[in-house]
């Protein structure tokens, strides 16, 4: 990645979790990185722009610590509760440890038109991550493990039915009870995927 992209993404990531995305301005992140206003615009078409690039990275790094985590697990069934948990997990401790950080997650919502999965190229933020879940489940149908037709109508569902989980979700909830409460979740995806 080129040197300016970089400087402009750890600024205004730096700024977004300080301000928020919605205070924080293009003319701030290209002052903060130290380049002109012009020049963000050569990398980026907009602050949501800005802020899918940053989306990517961090989905690429939580998905890079489930790939740590699930390598750990046999069965199909085992790798599929450990990923959805521990994806939850991550988010929130994402969320709580940066103070605007659901706001990160509620621009990404609203800039979602490069993020939709088609046939054979996973785009957007979520890239790493469905295709991680797609291998377990994947790996599971090719052990009888799991049984299903339609492979992205499932990780659609399944994002569907797990979005309460994710930011921004109650802020009362604390770890474990959203520990807790995911297996909840987590229980009817895995019996749905067995009948």
């Amino acid at each position: 990645m080129d040197d300016k992209k970089t400087k402009i993404l750890e600024k205004a990531k730096e700024l977004f979790l300080i301000y928020g995305v919605k205070k924080t301005t293009v003319d701030e992140i290209a002052k903060a990185a130290g380049v002109g206003k012009g020049t963000v615009y050569l990398y980026f078409t907009s602050k949501g722009d800005i802020v899918s690039d940053l989306a990517v990275q961090e989905a690429n790094s939580i998905a890079s610590q489930l790939n740590d985590v699930i390598e750990k697990e046999n069965s199909a069934e085992e790798k599929l509760r450990v990923f959805i948990k521990s994806f939850i997990l991550n988010c929130h401790d994402f969320v709580n440890s940066n103070r605007h950080a659901a706001d990160i997650f509620d621009v990404i919502r609203q800039h979602r038109s490069k993020c939709e999965i088609n046939d054979q190229s996973y785009e957007g933020e979520m890239a790493e991550i469905t295709k991680i879940s797609s291998e377990i489940l994947l790996a599971g149908k090719e052990k009888d493990a799991f049984i299903f037709d339609d492979l992205l109508e499932l990780i659609g569902n399944m994002s569907f039915a797990l979005q309460s989980y994710f930011p921004p979700f109650s802020n009362s909830l604390s770890r474990e009870e959203l520990d807790k409460k995911s297996d909840y979740i987590i229980d009817i995806i895995i019996k749905g995927l067995k009948q």
